[in-house]
């Protein structure tokens, strides 16, 4: 049923439309314009950047692989356990005390036996160690020698696009892959675990797994099977629900303009007294209560013609030229030919308009 609002509704409404239309215009006209999405080895990311291939390729080659959605605080157990830490771009600037919680989660899963493959400079902010040297990449994969003996350490050599690259006479790392004196895969040893950092996560992306070496590279780095591997994809934005989504990007900003005419919408409302419903209109009589009605009439005058002649001009005002007047309709005065005069135009309303109510 229509609700009618006061000018006073219509004025706010009209004001929070205005509001939320401003804001929209400045929004499009200040925002930066649209850059291309991150390309990250997601592991379920068929793209060339993407790891769906390495990811697929462990779970048949015998390891239980699942994806990570979860802070690094919910980890299990490390022992027998790999976590593998594929260039996570949402991790917060150097020494952010935000990444104090998830340092301390990833020593504890160190220190109980696990393993950590790290892959690109972000990955170092999370994980103790020295940060290594950015770089430029190059535009195509570079093919490093080995440079000891350590995980995936053959003679082939690799190939990656190096972020970052370490120095080789750093006491605390083993260099594994490098030349000119500079490494781009290092290996360190953390009480029980022990953490595998490479410059970029070109071996295990879907077009660099194909480069000779790099596969062996990915399973030195995680160890023989049976091993459980998690594929870190919190660090990658995703979230175990969906509400992990609503503090990230523009889209609380995007919601407020909607959020504003919902609130002016309930203020309309909310603040009546009584519910705005139109009170509903009393039903009409039937043509079968009119008729009742008549009859009624008929007993309290004692005059049979004027119930009759009642009842003739509803006939003829109701069915037009469809009505023909019984005999003695108009001009019966005695009792019989009146009763019989009403009830054969009772019968004949009741009939034809049983179903429409009575003007």
């Amino acid at each position: 049923m229509p609700v009618k609002l006061d000018r006073g509704d219509r004025r706010l409404l009209m004001l929070l439309a205005g509001v939320a239309l401003a804001l929209l215009v400045i929004a499009a006209a200040t925002l930066p314009p649209p850059v291309p999405a991150p390309v990250y080895p997601a592991s379920e990311s068929p793209a060339s950047g993407g790891a769906l291939a390495a990811f697929d390729w462990l779970r048949a080659s015998g390891y239980t692989v699942q994806r990570w959605r979860l802070p690094p605080a919910d980890l299990p157990a490390g022992a027998h356990t790999v976590l593998i830490l594929a260039e996570p771009y949402l991790a917060p600037a150097p020494l952010s005390p935000e990444l104090a919680p998830d340092r301390a989660a990833l020593r504890n899963f160190l220190a109980g036996g696990g393993t950590i493959l790290a892959t690109g400079p972000d990955a170092m902010r999370l994980l103790p160690g020295d940060a290594c040297e950015g770089t430029t990449p190059p535009a195509v994969p570079v093919r490093y020698p080995p440079l000891a003996v350590g995980p995936g350490a053959d003679g082939s050599g690799i190939a990656l696009r190096p972020e970052c690259e370490w120095n080789v006479s750093d006491p605390y790392l083993a260099a594994l892959f490098g030349k000119g004196g500079n490494a781009v895969v290092v290996h360190r040893l953390w009480g029980p675990g022990r953490v595998e950092f490479w410059a970029s996560a070109t071996p295990l992306t879907n077009a660099g797994i194909t480069q000779a070496g790099n596969a062996a590279l990915l399973l030195g780095a995680i160890g023989p099977a049976p091993r459980r591997v998690l594929w870190d994809e919190y660090f990658h934005g995703e979230s175990p629900s969906w509400t992990g989504y609503l503090g990230f990007g523009a889209l609380p900003w995007g919601l407020l303009p909607f959020g504003l005419l919902a609130l002016g919408a309930i203020w309309s409302f909310s603040r009546r007294p009584t519910p705005a419903v139109q009170p509903a209109a009393a039903a009409r009589e039937s043509a079968f209560e009119f008729i009742g009605g008549i009859g009624s009439l008929y007993e309290r005058a004692r005059d049979p013609g004027l119930a009759v002649e009642i009842l003739h001009q509803a006939c003829a005002r109701r069915l037009g030229p469809r009505f023909a007047p019984p005999a003695a309709a108009g001009e019966a005065r005695d009792e019989a030919a009146a009763l019989a005069a009403y009830r054969r135009m009772a019968a004949m309303l009741a009939e034809i308009t049983a179903k429409e109510p009575v003007a």
